[in-house]
């Protein structure tokens, strides 16, 4: 996790190797193919389908316990021992949420971007975490 400091501080990003089995990791692409049709219906409804095709937001809200079982995973992690010293002691989950890669589809979340609603200067207030399954 030394080197992922590192990277973090001088980079911006760190790349982790993952702390979840096989299985779990089926369990989690199952349930987010659940979620975002969940999700995408709600989005065209709302008329804000244009550019999300393939995001999931507000998972934990969604009722599928694995989302939980995922934080707990996370909890017991070195991940959130790096994400605690990050931050030089305990933290928020912001947002919980996911992204399914379309290759016709086209989200905002695949460009990269600043959420302008938490940006504070040059300070990191915020870390992002991101599972690739």
């Amino acid at each position: 996790m030394k080197n992922a400091q590192t990277d973090l501080l001088f980079k911006g990003y760190a790349i982790i190797p993952s702390f979840l089995d096989e299985d779990f990791t089926h369990k989690l692409k199952e349930s987010m193919s659940r979620s975002y049709d969940v999700c995408r219906n709600i989005q065209i409804k709302n008329g804000i389908d244009a550019a999300t095709d393939g995001t999931v937001h507000h998972l934990v809200a969604s009722g599928d316990g694995v989302y939980l079982d995922l934080i707990d995973r996370l909890c017991q992690s070195n991940i959130f021992k790096f994400i605690q010293n990050y931050f030089g002691g305990n933290h928020i989950i912001n947002s919980y949420g996911g992204v399914i890669n379309i290759p016709s589809g086209r989200s905002y979340v695949t460009n990269m971007h600043r959420d302008i609603r938490f940006f504070s200067g040059m300070t990191l207030p915020q870390i992002m975490v991101l599972s690739i399954c």
